[in-house]
């Protein structure tokens, strides 16, 4: 690009952003709330909502615990998994969420339906976010390398590798999450058997439509200028741009979060309570009633953002942990007490200092700047990559194990080679099951389970030597490039590599689909992929009555749980226990799409497995299938 076109385009963005921050904070003198500071009240209730979600001595949701992973840089992550005993064998499906969420954002998905027993659940929060560590820059290498070290800590703990029937591992992601688990899809797709990514486009596509619509229309215009009397060539031209003059508006946040530093800092002193308000508040439009209607719905979403309070940042008297198990496990005195690290105490202490964190996602490169791993990592997803001759020996620590059987720990847990495990527990082995929508999903997912989906599995507690992943995934050399990225003409371009879903939702107040989901064919090719585009659905899609149960139809298919129904367990005035979806009573419609060039019907997805995944679900309907 011409050094005077990009000086220009910078100055436009940078006057967009001041346009936009100078809008919110023009709001935000109309309502009041510039001058207006919380009550007694106010602070009292947030202050409840603060110890219903971060007091670690309490479940954060029923069935579900605090617990904290550290890697080998030192990074320490907040996560909340599931506490049942998952048996020998489970599965593992981690919950990534995005601005300016925590893991908060999955209790939806994680209490209103029925969780497949079988599995772990873990819903982390993202460096900088929630009660995870800050970085000090949030670039590709930072962000990425912390996520793939926590998913592969993970595995290590919850899956047998050098099983042929180990555990499925699924990835589920929204907005800024979802832009983590794209990149990793593309350029790490060992870390999971498949990747569901909701509300967020794959970067690399978008900005290549969008320098594809500009040079169509500069075409026509220059065509225009001499041919004046064809006007329709000068329509054709703003009809091709448009979309992109849609994405710019509704990028404008963009925009202000990406103004130099100083800049933010004010922005958020005045506003940036304000703005977590009025975004809370946008969510709660798709919400269900039950759910945006609750007293408490604005002061829990803003305590779900702000993370843990000062005082919740104070290490609490070191504890021995324990199981539900009838042998416990010993008290683990090589790990430090249950406590939140000092980063989360300074951003605790000033919201400014959060909101930069939680804002640097968008200015440090993320999303599209090359991703150099580390030797460590390319060892760990050799290990993990069948096409590689690399020994997957990793190294552990010697005080501590992990049994799968038993459930995860509310300790800190640091990391080795792929992280550390922590208990070991007797229990017994519950039979998987498999309906046959779930046997459809499973013959679209690679690296799937044998025909019955039944676990064979005997623990072990240690191993030092573990045998190479037997999977039909293959990314042959990949692995080994250093410096692959997923920008426009880097070494991975964005595609992905590995069975994906794209949930997104129609009336997306972020993203223009028309734009963003163009040419996903050559981005998707991946037998497995698919589009599912919830009509009327909002940013917030997977907090929707629609949108969850199509996570949860799409994750028991992955898993191979049992199909009852949708799942939901149904609360006091809501629709549940089983009850399938009508898209005219909800007001919203959920269509699936699959790239229509990968052929009609189940072309390649043995007997259309998405189609009966998600047969049942009104208004529920299957384009193409790859």
């Amino acid at each position: 690009m011409d050094s005077r076109l990009e000086l220009a385009l910078r100055a436009l963005g940078f006057c967009y952003g001041v346009l936009a921050a100078l809008r919110w904070l023009w709001f935000a003198l109309l309502d009041g709330s510039l001058l207006r500071r919380r009550g007694r009240q106010a602070e009292r209730d947030l202050a409840a909502a603060r110890r219903r979600f971060w007091d670690l001595s309490a479940s954060p949701v029923p069935n579900f615990q605090h617990a904290f992973f550290t890697t080998d840089a030192g990074v320490k992550l907040h996560y909340v998994a599931s506490s049942w005993n998952p048996g020998d064998n489970p599965n593992l499906v981690i919950l990534l969420h995005g601005f300016p969420d925590s893991w908060v954002l999955w209790r939806e998905f994680l209490t209103r339906q029925k969780l497949d027993r079988e599995s772990v659940y873990v819903a982390l929060d993202l460096p900088g976010y929630g009660g995870s560590d800050s970085l000090p820059v949030y670039n590709a290498d930072n962000v990425l390398e912390t996520v793939t070290a926590f998913v592969l800590g993970m595995r290590e703990r919850c899956i047998q590798e050098e099983d042929d029937d180990r555990g499925q591992v699924v990835i589920v992601s929204h907005d800024w999450g979802a832009v983590v688990a794209s990149r990793l899809a593309s350029e790490a797709p060992q870390l999971a058997d498949h990747y569901i990514m909701t509300s967020a486009p794959i970067v690399p596509l978008a900005i290549n439509n969008i320098m594809t619509r500009l040079a169509s229309s500069q075409r026509m215009l220059h065509t225009w200028t001499k041919e004046p009397l064809r006007l329709t060539l000068l329509r054709n031209a703003f009809r091709t741009v448009e979309p992109v003059l849609s994405q710019i508006r509704k990028s404008s946040y963009v925009f202000a979060f990406r103004l130099p530093v100083p800049l933010i800092r004010i922005v958020s002193y005045l506003t940036g309570t304000t703005y977590l308000g009025v975004v809370h508040a946008i969510a709660a439009q798709g919400l269900s009633a039950s759910v945006a209607q609750k007293p408490t719905y604005a002061v829990d979403a803003l305590a779900s953002s702000l993370g843990p309070s000062p005082s919740q940042c104070v290490a609490p008297p070191a504890a021995s942990s324990s199981t539900s198990d009838a042998n416990p496990s010993p008290p683990d005195t090589t790990t430090p007490s249950l406590a939140y690290p000092p980063s989360v105490a300074a951003r605790a202490r000033s919201t400014t200092a959060a909101w930069l964190h939680a804002t640097a996602y968008y200015r440090d490169g993320l999303a599209v700047a090359r991703w150099t791993k580390s030797l460590q990592t390319i060892l760990s997803l050799s290990a993990l990559d069948p096409s590689s001759s690399v020994s997957p020996q990793t190294s552990h620590s010697p005080q501590t194990s992990f049994n799968p059987r038993a459930s995860l720990p509310t300790i800190d847990t640091t990391s080795t080679t792929n992280g550390g495990g922590s208990v070991s527990s007797a229990g017994s082995t519950p039979r998987r099951r498999r309906s046959s929508a779930a046997a459809a999903l499973g013959a679209l997912t690679h690296g799937g389970k044998n025909g019955n989906g039944n676990g064979g599995h005997h623990p072990h507690p240690q191993h030092d030597h573990p045998q190479r992943r037997r999977s039909s995934l293959s990314v042959g050399s990949s692995i080994f490039d250093t410096g692959s990225g997923s920008g426009i003409g880097g070494a991975a371009g964005g595609l992905l590599r590995a069975p994906a879903t794209i949930v997104v939702g129609g009336a997306d107040v972020a993203f223009d689909w028309r734009l963003c989901l163009e040419g996903m064919a050559e981005f998707i090719g991946h037998k497995g992929g698919a589009v599912v585009v919830v009509d009327g659905g909002a940013h917030w899609v997977v907090r929707e009555d629609v949108g969850v149960r199509v996570l949860a139809r799409v994750v028991g298919g992955v898993v191979g749980a049992e199909d009852e129904g949708d799942g939901f367990e149904g609360e006091k005035g809501e629709v549940g226990g089983g009850v399938g979806v009508n898209g005219e009573e909800q007001g919203q419609r959920a269509a699936v799409f699959v790239d229509e060039k990968s052929g009609s019907g189940g072309g390649g997805g043995g007997g259309g497995g998405m189609k009966s995944l998600l047969s049942g679900l009104s208004g529920v309907r299957v384009v193409v299938e790859r």
